[in-house]
């Protein structure tokens, strides 16, 4: 035992230089930690409390270099833990818990297009039918399907319209992408598609953001304009 000891004294003290740059790796394995659960622990939050006043207290009292070290490593693991925890607890928010098909209103607060390139529209202060407001979720998206060009939208606007609703899906296949996780952190809790028009309630505020979106829509459109009439051949060598 005191050779294992020694040994690992000797090798912490060799990695002195580097200690610091361990600090946000050992962070890292906190946080992954967290993500790796499949479920939400079920700690009090005073036991995390406690395991972080002992490490740092054995931290401070104990006179060798390997276990001050090895302490310290453990605080700041708990630190990326407890940190992963919060943030995920901090952005919680309702999610759509079944399919939803009917009227659908909220305000636009971000614009762009899904991988089928047909334009995507954020929503935040949602309301959807009967569904009551402590179980209608934050923000939602809405891919807009129909063939009308609903140039009229812009963040900021007051919408309405029918549409079809659901959770956000969990991974396609085991160790895939997500999306589920992903939309928690955006506050999603339900994403979906309309194939109706999309009434406008009431018009955005003239404000500095709107108008730096109308200049970046209308350099986008010239941009896609110059693009489709002048093609280029990728196989042209250079």
């Amino acid at each position: 035992m005191g050779r294992i000891k020694s040994a690992l004294e000797r090798e912490i003290l060799n990695q002195r230089a580097h200690w610091f740059n361990w600090s946000p790796v050992i962070l890292a394995f906190g946080i992954g930690a967290y993500f790796e659960l499949p479920n939400e622990p079920n700690f009090s939050p005073y036991i995390w409390i406690s395991i972080i006043a002992v490490c740092g207290f054995g931290f401070i009292v104990f006179p060798s270099i390997a276990t001050r070290v090895l302490f310290g490593a453990t605080l700041i693991f708990c630190l990326g833990f407890c940190a992963a925890a919060f943030r995920a607890n901090h952005v919680s928010a309702p999610v759509l818990k079944y399919r939803y098909y009917g009227p659908i209103e909220g305000r636009v607060i971000a614009i762009d297009k899904s991988n089928s390139d047909a334009l995507r529209i954020t929503l935040d202060g949602v309301k959807m039918g009967k569904i009551s407001a402590k179980r209608t979720p934050d923000r939602i998206r809405l891919s807009l399907l129909s063939k009308a060009k609903n140039t009229h939208l812009y963040p900021g606007s007051i919408i309405k319209t029918i549409g079809f609703m659901m959770p956000p899906q969990s991974p396609v296949e085991p160790s895939g992408f997500d999306f589920r996780r992903y939309a928690w952190f955006l506050k999603l809790g339900a994403v979906g598609y309309t194939r109706k028009p999309v009434g406008v309630l009431a018009s955005p505020r003239h404000s500095l953001d709107l108008a730096l979106f109308k200049y970046r829509m209308k350099f986008s459109r010239q941009l896609q304009k110059k693009c489709r009439t002048e093609p280029q051949d990728l196989r042209q060598p250079l």
